[in-house]
């Protein structure tokens, strides 16, 4: 697939179900029209910023979109090829498919996909892809309207833990019904849950993420499951699937005072700095091999990088980077190097598009590789530059000997908000 044309002649939405167009020459595009409810301007009247290639975003948090579902157009460069639209709702995996034109117009073959469905209270996340995964595009939709949540495709239990006040302070309340565990000083716990899929026979494997420790569950055939993971002091946060990809995000919060170890650190620009970067700067670190009490090596194989920066008219810069050859979606080059013959240690480094107001600028750097002796591992970090505030906003649980409630509640509300 390829991302929606900003120029050329498709025809603007009417409403209602439309066919992809199999031929013909469609007539031009009027963007000063208001297209009808449920549908999305026609990618000819949709201007996004020239730094951002992959995304687009419909329906502002102070002038949502009304409409139960949305209409979506595209193009394609292959004739007949499947598109898929993956919606990811409270965990739940919801596939939208059809393909594109069998004839060309202008060059390339359209696609159209109706009936997609949109949720309030959250930001609708729909990746457009061609089936079975080649990168595609993003488009982000806030709504506001009577459709019903799903209920959460798996559901959590952690043995010792309790759950943590639904609503704070503020009123905040996760959509989805995610509450925060507290699981005191407890160094592990046992995680366990069943899949509330469709299928008779759920028997399969599982896989979970508990702060770059990965690893697999099964599932036996009524759905229920179970797994023991370590806990670090402050929040954990564990990403669990089951064997269809539905998801569930669960966050245990400890007071344990065992410290996890960091293993990506940022050099430039200077962590907590009060002078500002105001243009394209290195953004550079280290991958540490043996961090304190560790005692085996960690080895990358791959990094990724995400950089975002908003002046204060509102107009962002989005960028990623990658150390693999194929970059997906347009992702720079990120310069890996080691490693130490000393220490085994790694450097990283990137360019990094700042604006010349030095506005706060966030980055982050996630790895994943070899265990010395077997086993895989990914390890981050994420940090606000230009910020004064960063180090009460962004919180880095190796950084942080005491857990920041307020600071992790922040983020939680920021990311439910889609920001």
């Amino acid at each position: 697939t390829q991302p929606p044309p900003t120029g050329g002649t498709q025809p603007p939405p009417t409403g209602g179900t439309q066919p992809p167009p199999t031929g013909g020459t469609p007539p031009p595009v009027d963007c000063s029209i208001t297209p009808p409810p449920g549908m999305l301007p026609p990618p000819e009247c949709v201007k996004t910023p020239a730094n951002i290639q992959n995304s687009l975003s419909f329906g502002s948090w102070s002038s949502p979109i009304q409409t139960a579902s949305v209409s979506v157009f595209g193009i394609s460069n292959i004739a007949g090829r499947p598109i898929r639209a993956q919606v990811h709702v409270c965990g739940r995996n919801v596939n939208y498919t059809t393909k594109a034109a069998d004839v060309a117009v202008d060059g390339s073959y359209p696609w159209s996909m109706d009936g997609v469905k949109v949720y309030p209270k959250m930001m609708t996340n729909i990746n457009i892809d061609t089936v079975p995964g080649q990168p595609g595009f993003h488009i982000d939709i806030n709504a506001n309207n009577t459709n019903e949540l799903p209920k959460p495709p798996l559901t959590i239990d952690v043995a010792g833990a309790t759950l943590q006040q639904e609503t704070n302070s503020y009123g905040f309340k996760d959509p989805c019904g995610n509450v925060p565990w507290n699981a005191g000083s407890l160094h592990e716990v046992t995680i366990s849950g069943v899949v509330q899929g469709a299928k008779v026979d759920k028997t399969g494997k599982g896989h979970y993420n508990a702060e770059g420790a990965f690893g697999d569950f099964d599932i036996a055939a009524n759905g229920s499951f179970s797994f023991v993971v370590s806990l670090w002091e402050g929040f954990n946060n564990l990403n669990i699937n089951d064997s269809d990809w539905n998801s569930a995000h669960v966050q245990i919060n400890t007071t344990n005072g065992v410290m996890k170890p960091r293993f990506v650190t940022m050099t430039t620009p200077v962590e907590g700095s009060s002078t500002k970067v105001t243009t394209e700067s290195l953004v550079s670190g280290k991958i540490v091999a043996k961090p304190t009490g560790v005692s085996l090596a960690f080895i990358p194989k791959n990094v990724r990088a995400n950089f975002n920066q908003c002046d204060n008219t509102g107009k962002c810069v989005m960028a990623q980077y990658t150390t693999e050859a194929n970059a997906p979606n347009g992702a720079k080059p990120i310069l890996l190097e080691g490693p130490d013959a000393t220490t085994g240690d790694y450097t990283f480094s990137f360019l990094a598009p700042f604006n010349s107001g030095g506005s706060p600028a966030h980055i982050d750097v996630n790895t994943d590789g070899e265990i010395e002796g077997g086993g895989w591992a990914g390890h981050g970090m994420n940090v606000q530059v230009n910020d004064a505030n960063s180090s009460k906003a962004n919180y880095w649980k190796p950084k942080a000997p005491v857990y920041d409630a307020a600071a992790a509640q922040r983020m939680l509300e920021a990311a439910a908000k889609g920001k």
